[in-house]
């Protein structure tokens, strides 16, 4: 509704300047330059043609501003407006859920129902009598599986799919496989156009958010893969034991960040030392935690001649 507003001050205001500048072409030209050059005769048409394109779009582009407040600012439209602005600043669930609550139940007055239909779970509901039935929810879920095409659809009163957005008792959502919906019984007063830019918004913020997730995960597993090699790392030898008549050296590096690999210097006496190296079958953490064992078990025991027998 928007854009066809937007074409017809378009299309007016040119209207406008085209009958204009016929007639002041008609009116002045002729009394004023009748006598002149056919230079001159053809360059003030041409002048005034410049001068009321000009005004034309300033006046429309004034026209346009006003319609843009009209519908987006000052009726109900504005309250997706609003919720779409935040939503650009939204960057995990917990950031959704807040823009829910103070723009669409707080100031619009609607209930929101959001939910992961892959894995038919409820992930936000608002709490009142429509989206906390659990009546509700079934017969939506059965409405519209999760293989329910990807887009915007209108809603009615039995919670079925709607053509006309003036029968409509609210929308949807759906996009990779969740469904967010707004029940509001004012949807007819939305301008239509708002619909793309608020599906738009909502997939983009699906998509900022589990590639934060994604990251904020390989962040927890870095830091802890970090914290086991540092642990890894504390059970092998810091520095080795001066040993009379023998010389000893080791550089460790693991292919992961913690390995099964070990080796410990473990003086016995003054005429034996214990040189142990090994390596546990496999990589990463299985492996790490065998050798951790090991290496402590060997520490703590007290006859380390007889290993075979532990």
């Amino acid at each position: 509704m928007y854009k066809i507003r937007k074409k017809i001050i378009l299309i007016s205001v040119y209207a406008v300047v085209l009958v204009l500048f016929v007639a002041l072409s008609m009116i002045l030209v002729p009394a004023s330059l009748r006598d002149r050059s056919a230079l001159v005769l053809a360059g003030v048409p041409a002048v005034l043609f410049i001068v009321l394109l000009i005004d034309g779009d300033i006046v429309r582009r004034t026209l346009r501003n006003y319609l843009r407040r009209q519908v987006f600012d000052k009726s109900e439209t504005h309250y997706l407006v609003d919720f779409i602005n935040k939503l650009r600043f939204c960057y995990s669930l917990d950031d959704f859920y807040k823009a829910i609550a103070e723009t669409l139940e707080s100031a619009a007055d609607c209930s929101v129902l959001f939910v992961d239909c892959e894995k038919n779970y409820i992930l936000y509901n608002s709490p009142n009598r429509i989206s906390s039935s659990v009546k509700v929810r079934d017969k939506l879920a059965l409405n519209f599986p999760a293989a329910w095409n990807d887009g915007t659809y209108f809603i009615d009163d039995s919670l079925g799919v709607v053509s006309s957005y003036k029968d409509a008792r609210g929308f949807f959502l759906s996009s990779d496989k969740q469904h967010f919906y707004i029940f509001c019984r004012y949807t007819k007063l939305f301008d239509l156009d708002i619909y793309s830019q608020l599906f738009e918004e909502f997939t983009r913020f699906q998509s900022r958010a589990k590639t934060i997730a994604n990251l904020s995960e390989i962040s927890g597993l870095t830091k802890e893969w970090q914290q086991l090699a540092d642990t890894q790392r504390s059970f092998l030898p810091q520095t080795m034991p001066n040993i009379p008549g023998l010389k000893l050296a080791a550089y460790f590096r693991p292919l992961v960040n913690v390995s099964g690999d070990y080796y410990s210097v473990l003086p016995i006496d003054r005429h034996k030392t214990l040189l142990m190296l090994g390596d546990v079958s496999g990589k990463g953490l299985p492996a790490a935690l065998i050798m951790g064992l090991v290496m402590n078990t060997v520490k703590i025991i007290e006859n380390k001649e007889d290993l075979v027998s532990v």
